[in-house]
């Protein structure tokens, strides 16, 4: 218990950034599911639709929880400044910042195949932009209250988005062995 204690983030931070990938992954995979809704009314029955929303929402259900993993062992393996002091800001902002360029890199990857300078600093930026807001989390107490803000009201789709998933799993879990 006190090797995880040292080692780990605050389990409030943890919760806070926990949430804000659970609403991100959660809400892109249900606009994504709403978008494709009017094709699967014509092709599929009311089951398989089901079906296909339980897929979606237990994928990412597990994509959320690889991810926290992911961050958690960043926290755990780099020294404490570097990552594990103020935990939920720096998560949180790499979240953000990497969701927002996957989001950008999918719909440019989608037309054609950039040059690798041009993908190299499709990276760089993201980077420099994060290091940007990382310094605005030290040194602007409004910046900080403002992300405090934002990470306690999405953590409530914690409670919403968590079952959802878990429903998800059951559900394709009974699908698959029955």
């Amino acid at each position: 218990m006190n090797i995880s204690k040292r080692k780990l983030p605050l389990w409030s931070e943890v919760q806070a950034v926990f949430g804000l990938l659970v609403f991100a992954v959660f809400s892109w995979s249900i606009r994504g599911f709403l978008y494709k809704l009017s094709a699967f009314l014509l092709y599929h029955n009311l089951g398989d639709i089901f079906g296909i929303f339980s897929y979606m929402m237990g994928i990412a259900l597990l994509e959320s929880a690889i991810i926290m993993l992911v961050l958690l062992s960043l926290a755990v393996i780099l020294p404490k400044e570097w990552f594990r002091t103020r935990f939920g800001y720096k998560a949180s902002l790499l979240t953000l910042v990497a969701g927002s360029t996957m989001i950008y890199l999918q719909s440019i990857l989608t037309f054609r195949l950039p040059s690798v300078r041009t993908l190299i600093l499709l990276l760089a930026i993201p980077l420099a932009v994060w290091i940007v807001l990382l310094f605005l989390v030290t040194k602007v107490k409004s910046f900080r209250v403002v992300l405090d803000f934002v990470l306690d009201r999405v953590s409530v789709f914690l409670y919403l988005y968590v079952p959802l998933g878990i429903i998800g799993l059951v559900v394709v879990a009974f699908r698959n062995l029955f």
